[in-house]
């Protein structure tokens, strides 16, 4: 994909222009893969998320979405989400035991936000 229509896609979904440094930023980036190449992101991450949220009523995504909005805080994902810190951190634990991939570490949090990026632009159906 042309950088040109690379920008579109990314301002088009951020709903603001975006320049060449809008390329180089993780969504700028994730903009330009296919979105095959994404899929077992979503498949193999955000997948036993949404069955538990699903089966049991649990709020897995919510909080790994604060919990990545609020760059890795605890704190400030427990203020955002009204929780105590400590469920915050049992939820997440979920997260690990279900994916096999720790929010609490760098390059587990990147694939579980690219999962969740993936999952939020997949076409419905």
């Amino acid at each position: 994909m042309s950088q040109a229509r690379a920008a579109l896609e990314l301002a088009s979904g951020q709903g603001r222009v975006v320049g060449p440094a809008g390329l180089l930023s993780l969504e700028g980036l994730l903009e330009q893969q296919p979105a095959a190449r994404l899929e077992p992101f979503v498949d193999q991450l955000v997948g036993p998320l949404a069955a538990s949220d699903a089966d049991r009523g649990t709020e897995h995504i919510s909080t790994l979405r604060s919990f990545l909005t609020n760059n890795g805080s605890l704190q400030a994902t427990a203020r955002a989400q009204y929780l105590h810190v400590n469920t915050v951190r049992h939820r997440l634990a979920r997260v690990r035991d279900l994916t096999g991939r720790d929010p609490l570490v760098f390059a587990d949090r990147v694939a579980l936000a690219i999962a969740l990026w993936a999952h939020d632009r997949r076409a419905p159906g």
